[in-house]
């Protein structure tokens, strides 16, 4: 098949759009139930948690198995508080742990650990002047990831510190590998070892 040659003047290539696909939020809040919900859960839970359909699929079924389905959201539980979480017995896991680690230590908050997946550059700590007495970390960073070395930069940081850090680089995975956990055997591997990580620091 032979196209016809365009040009920069071509109306058709100014008029031209791209048809707007629409893809439900996948796990997103029912509205029926909405109003049993903070506004501001319902935001993040809605457009940031779990993503689109077939692009990013959360492992829910995997943590509705393990007591990692718990979560605290603004003094709230969702279900019950397997992990009986008190000022004094408080894991941080995402892009921000980092930064919470650092503001609960100056704080003087202990915190029993931090579980780093590819810490973001963006806004990683890693310019902080001091990285003494931070919780331990369990920090992971994946091959194919752009992010990687920053992550393990922040990682070796830790480790000069003398803050007890556990570093995984998870071969042959992207960035979104934890929520591919159902093609992904890195994917299981991880939510295996945050699960025991978790269980472990927090007496479950």
């Amino acid at each position: 098949m032979t196209l016809p040659e365009s040009s920069a003047d071509d109306k058709s290539l100014h008029e031209f759009r791209v048809p707007e696909i629409y893809q439900a939020l996948h796990n997103s809040i029912p509205p029926e139930l909405l109003p049993w919900f903070d506004p501001i859960y319902v935001e993040y839970y809605n457009q940031y948690n779990v993503g689109r359909l077939y692009t990013h699929e959360a492992p829910i079924e995997e943590f509705r198995r393990n007591p990692a389905k718990y979560t605290i959201s603004y003094g709230r539980t969702p279900g019950p508080d397997v992990f009986r979480i008190t000022q004094q017995l408080c894991p941080l896991g995402g892009v921000s742990a980092g930064v919470m680690s650092h503001l609960c230590c100056n704080a003087n908050i202990p915190l029993r650990l931090q579980i780093l997946t590819v810490p973001d550059w963006k806004i990683s700590p890693v310019l902080a002047r001091d990285f003494q007495n931070l919780a331990p970390a369990l920090v992971f960073t994946v091959e194919l990831d752009p992010l990687r070395d920053e992550g393990e930069a922040y990682a070796a940081k830790l480790q000069t510190a003398g803050v007890p850090v556990e570093v995984n680089r998870v071969l042959g995975a992207p960035h979104l590998f934890p929520a591919l956990d159902r093609i992904l055997e890195k994917g299981r591997q991880y939510n295996a070892k945050v699960i025991a990580a978790m269980k472990r620091e927090l007496g479950t």
